[in-house]
């Protein structure tokens, strides 16, 4: 019997180191240099690529924890309080900010951008999302993440929203200098633009019609900023129900000194726009947004209907319609071209710098770079 509990024991040990113990907690005295990047910081930098055969279009796999949770609770109201938030409180984070800092975006004049939302036509099934980012050419990211307490996403970046130029290349990974030069860049995980995540819920950032910005106070609210709530929704959203809550769960700041509302859907057929005046939150049922107000409560100020805007939502509600929003991946890009910034404004300052087609039944993303409509790259997760 002694040799059979022996024997017990020493098995109970095998398994023990088999599966592996519990981590001995870190000492509260043991500290970490937050100068040095972390393991996923690390692997992130060492994925950054150019897109083969498309100019100035990088992309980037972060599979880890980027500490989502820290930014939120650091309220960052501003685009410098968020490199502020990354820089102090993001373990292994101070690279991306040391050499960041936000341009002076100039948001006047010919903005555009548009999105839509329809029944996807093809085998794939599902629903259909369609995208133009409209702005001038810059640089873009597409950011594939892969969170520890999140869901999967793709989304995209302007990268001069987070002060990158066109010009801006890609130092090999060989040197510490060349990993602070290329950190940078992970700060567009809190400046996407849009993005579709594993649930199939899409969401993208439009300029509203006007300059008011948001910046609410409800007591009782944590305060969040544009950017950031658009990786909330796409990290920890499964529906447009669920983005709502979120929504509604926090005091709205918008970056960049003008008016924005999202466009929200999901797979299962809802969507919805969000908008936000005198600092109140409107949620409207429209397969359609460019930028101008859609909520009839919220005027429009600064626009009249012979502006482009308009004359864009037209252009994409048409073409929904007149397939009774039963729309082809194809349908959807002749509709986007449709809608492009080159189509109404001819002064050569913007032109719509992406397009993007979503089919979350196949998780896929189908991109068109600088209005060229012939070529498209295809990401799939």
């Amino acid at each position: 019997m002694k040799n059979n509990k022996l024997f017990l024991s020493m098995i109970i040990v095998l398994m023990m180191w088999l599966v592996g113990c519990p981590a001995e907690p870190e000492k509260k005295d043991e500290k970490k240099d937050d100068n040095i990047p972390s393991q996923p910081v690390t692997n992130a930098l060492s994925s950054l690529r150019n897109l083969e055969h498309f100019d100035k279009v990088f992309t980037l796999e972060y599979n880890g924890n980027y500490y989502l949770d820290n930014v939120i609770n650091a309220e960052p109201t501003s685009d410098k309080a968020l490199l502020k938030v990354l820089t102090e409180q993001i373990p292994g984070w101070k690279t991306v900010a040391n050499n960041t800092s936000i341009a002076n975006i100039d948001v006047s004049g010919d903005f555009a951008c548009a999105s839509i939302v329809a029944n996807n036509a093809s085998s794939v099934g599902g629903k259909i999302y369609g995208r133009n980012f409209d702005w001038s050419n810059e640089a873009v990211l597409l950011l594939h993440t892969k969170p520890y307490n999140g869901y999967e996403s793709y989304s995209t970046a302007c990268l001069e929203f987070i002060g990158i130029e066109k010009d801006w290349t890609i130092a090999e990974p060989t040197s510490e200098e060349n990993i602070i030069h290329n950190a940078q860049v992970l700060a567009a995980i809190y400046a996407p633009m849009d993005g579709m995540n594993e649930k199939g819920l899409y969401i993208s950032n439009l300029m509203a019609g006007d300059d008011e910005t948001t910046d609410q106070t409800e007591a009782g609210k944590k305060a969040i900023q544009t950017t950031v709530a658009i990786r909330l929704i796409l990290d920890r959203a499964a529906n447009v129900a669920e983005a709502k809550a979120l929504l509604q769960q926090y005091n709205m700041y918008s970056v960049y000194n003008t008016a924005h509302h999202f466009a929200i859907a999901d797979n299962a057929g809802n969507y919805t726009v969000v908008e936000w005046h005198n600092n109140q939150i409107y949620f409207t049922n429209s397969r359609v947004v460019t930028n101008h107000y859609v909520n009839e409560s919220i005027p429009n100020t600064e626009l009249d209907e012979a502006n482009d805007s308009f004359t864009r939502f037209n252009t994409l509600k048409t073409a929904g319609e007149s397939k009774n929003w039963d729309m082809t991946p194809v349908d959807v890009k002749n509709a986007l071209q449709a809608a492009s910034a080159h189509q109404y404004s001819d002064s050569g300052k913007h032109l719509t710098v992406w397009s993007a087609v979503f089919e979350p039944n196949a998780r896929r993303i189908t991109y068109y770079f600088r209005e060229d409509y012939e070529h498209s790259v295809t990401v799939t997760f």
